[in-house]
């Protein structure tokens, strides 16, 4: 599921409510060495702290971060962006008696990162 939406933490934009365009300040120890500097072997370290932005213009830090729960239940698509949802992970649909006319197939969910309408996969 994590990789559907950019990300392996769960993140969402608060702004765009997308997870492929997030940043995060990081930590990271450095090697001296005659041609600069080398990173490789030293873990990055941040945390619910740290300073983040999204490409959509939005700053803040980590912790405002929307979490999506740990997938559960029957998976949807989103009809627009493609993304794949579990059924605990999808948001009710908004304005529904405007978003559907007769004859048209109903569902009850939308994607919480575009907000398009979701069906049963």
């Amino acid at each position: 599921m994590s990789e559907n939406i950019g990300n392996q933490f769960n993140y969402l934009c608060p702004k765009c409510k997308k997870g492929d365009q997030l940043s995060v300040v990081v930590s990271v120890w450095a090697r001296l060495t005659w041609d600069g500097s080398e990173t490789d072997g030293f873990e990055q370290e941040w945390d619910h702290a740290s300073r983040a932005a999204c490409k959509c213009g939005w700053n803040g830090i980590v912790e405002d971060f929307i979490v999506l729960s740990e997938g559960e239940g029957k998976m949807y698509a989103c009809q627009d962006c493609e993304t794949e949802w579990y059924e605990n992970q999808v948001e009710e649909v908004k304005d529904a008696s405007e978003r559907f006319a007769p004859g048209d197939i109903y569902t009850d969910a939308q994607c919480p990162s575009c907000g398009a309408l979701c069906f049963p996969i």
